[in-house]
């Protein structure tokens, strides 16, 4: 049966248990409700892709609360750390080339020698990142194909047994995050999500 917790700070160390014990935490942030695993634990992987349906062959999300904790998994370069700038924390993935430790890491959350990552602009999202000793694969909480949950009931409903807990909040947006992939010549928009397209090519 999944928990229902309080974004308290007893809610927030009991997600942080759950995960660290290889367990899935659906959490609210500034976009759409996250499905959170422990990106360095494969089975946690196994059973986040499990839970969604979801292809091993697509990627996930790396979520941090800071900058710094995401330098280990991704190379920045100057126009990753401009759009970091801009954005951060925000509704904005950037897709950047992965690191060694990523690919040795994170197993199928990278893809191609690549990796998405996030810092969101949410208070309890960013606790919850805050409090665990490492990073979280992430994804939106819900089923392949089926819409992206946009508050706790919809994600209670959605992930119902698939997941240990789902945080309560709300989810201000209500959009996906816009995905900008820095890893080619040019940057490419590969979704157009709360910030718009020419926003970020301009």
């Amino acid at each position: 049966m999944t928990e229902l917790l309080p974004a308290t700070p007893d809610g927030i160390a009991r997600a942080v248990g759950i995960l660290a014990a290889d367990g899935l935490v659906c959490f609210p942030t500034d976009t759409v409700y996250g499905l959170a695993c422990l990106a360095q634990s494969a089975a946690a992987r196994e059973r986040f892709y499990q839970a969604k349906a979801r292809d091993p062959a697509q990627p996930a999300i790396v979520m941090a609360a800071a900058l710094a904790a995401l330098e280990p998994w991704v190379e920045f370069g100057e126009a990753g750390r401009e759009q970091a700038r801009r954005y951060w924390p925000g509704p904005l993935t950037l897709v950047l080339p992965a690191t060694a430790a990523a690919v040795e890491g994170f197993g199928q959350v990278v893809l191609d020698h690549t990796l998405g990552v996030r810092i969101p602009d949410h208070q309890t999202a960013l606790a919850l990142l805050a409090a665990m000793a490492g990073p979280l694969a992430t994804s939106s909480a819900n089923v392949a194909g089926a819409a992206p949950p946009r508050s706790a009931v919809e994600a209670m409903a959605e992930m119902e047994g698939r997941v240990e807990a789902v945080i309560d909040g709300a989810c201000p947006l209500g959009l996906p995050s816009s995905i900008l992939d820095l890893t080619g010549p040019q940057p490419r928009v590969i979704r157009e999500g709360a910030i718009p397209a020419p926003r970020l090519l301009s």
